[in-house]
């Protein structure tokens, strides 16, 4: 039982290498609820969806994981197992205090500029993130060094779509479905 986490572990450390540090997040289809997740020369390592309002499954390779909220707090698990925890700072939306082992990074996020990033307190930048005007492309660079920073970019990303996406049909299903 104590290989599997290993397994786990050791494949995410050579995703998050042979990455080296950057890959890009493209929209599938119109709506903007499936991402493929690109390596720099466009090589698919894996997909994000966005499976409701609070839910959102991660495929990478061999490793499989769901983002969820309750209530105010959001996790990432993966084999039956918490990966990252996340809670907002104080009531905020747009800053989140993460857990990842024994890493803690405070994420802020600019849902009008679709920009977020991560950082580890005392430490320099972890994640960084960019996406277009219309949220259908990401750019995401993270620290190579950091073993927790692939987890948490995907976090970051998926917190940044979420949110978007409920303020975009929040504002539709308060104008009587137009825009």
């Amino acid at each position: 039982m104590d290989s599997a986490p290993r397994d786990v572990r050791s494949s995410l450390d050579l995703l998050r290498q042979s990455l080296d540090g950057a890959f890009v997040a493209r929209a599938d289809g119109l709506l903007a609820y499936r991402f493929a997740l690109l390596g720099r020369n466009g090589w698919e390592f894996g997909r994000l969806r966005l499976a409701g309002p609070s839910v959102a499954e991660l495929r990478l390779e061999d490793y499989a994981a769901t983002l969820e909220t309750s209530g105010r707090r959001l996790r990432m698990v993966a084999d039956g197992e918490e990966v990252l925890v996340g809670a907002p700072k104080m009531r905020s939306v747009d800053e989140l205090i993460l857990s990842s082992g024994e890493q803690t990074y405070e994420a802020s996020f600019n849902f009008f500029r679709n920009r977020a990033s991560a950082s580890r307190p005392g430490a320099g930048w972890s994640v960084q993130l960019s996406g277009s005007i219309t949220g259908r492309s990401y750019e995401i660079f993270f620290d190579t060094e950091d073993a927790s920073a692939l987890p948490v970019a995907v976090f970051i990303l998926w917190h940044l779509t979420m949110n978007r996406r409920l303020a975009y049909l929040t504002g539709t299903s308060s104008k009587g479905g137009k825009m």
